[in-house]
């Protein structure tokens, strides 16, 4: 007896007289084989969504400083990197685009960030999901961290090389004071990496 074994892996025992019709009659029809798979379609890549930031300027800033005759007011610096927030998971879902938010942030004196309010300066956009990016926004900033601002009293120095102007000023006491920072956050769906774009903080005394 001869085994005869087929592409699709079924052996069949047959006599050995029948073996030579067997191959002669296997060469013409050939054993039954499975029909190739065709390729599937290129699995898309999710969608991506980021966003950045910006400060907004504020013309109060120049004006409420001008105000501070014997003094100065030091703005909030970062303690660490101002991380954007996170493109909300249901507008991602429904490809709902590019939305912009603008608030406005209360810096204690402490450093964290206290009260979150509308910006003045801009509207956000409206919409089905407007709560989703103002959560995502106010997650965001929640977590970040400041050295926070001070109103320097200063005290006129010298007038070192005779021009009739002071040449500097002493700082005679520095006051830890609540400020505002009013920024815009950009939602985008893009394919790749989002890049925060530069930005310098305005803020003005509360």
């Amino acid at each position: 007896m001869t085994r005869r074994r087929c592409a699709s892996g079924v052996g069949v025992r047959l006599p050995a007289a029948l073996t030579g019709m067997a191959v002669l009659l296997a060469g013409l029809s050939g054993c039954p084989r499975r029909p190739p798979v065709p390729p599937g379609p290129p699995e898309r890549e999710p969608a991506r969504g980021v966003a950045s930031f910006l400060f907004l300027p504020d013309k109060m800033t120049a004006t409420m400083t001008e105000a501070v005759e014997s003094g100065e007011i030091v703005p909030p610096t970062a303690t660490r990197e101002l991380g954007p927030p996170t493109y909300p998971p249901r507008p991602l879902a429904a490809q709902f685009g590019d939305a912009t938010v603008a608030v406005r942030i209360i810096v204690g004196t402490d450093g964290l960030v206290g009260e979150i309010l509308d910006s003045p300066l801009m509207k956000s956009t409206p919409g089905p999901f407007a709560e989703d990016f103002r959560d995502a926004t106010e997650e965001a900033v929640r977590s970040w961290r400041f050295e926070g601002a001070q109103l320097r009293t200063l005290k006129e120095g010298e007038d070192l090389d005779g021009d009739g102007t002071v040449d500097y000023h002493h700082v005679v006491s520095a006051e830890p004071v609540p400020v505002y920072l009013d920024i815009r956050f950009d939602f985008k769906i893009v394919d790749g990496h989002g890049i925060v774009r530069p930005a310098s903080p305005a803020s003005g005394d509360r």
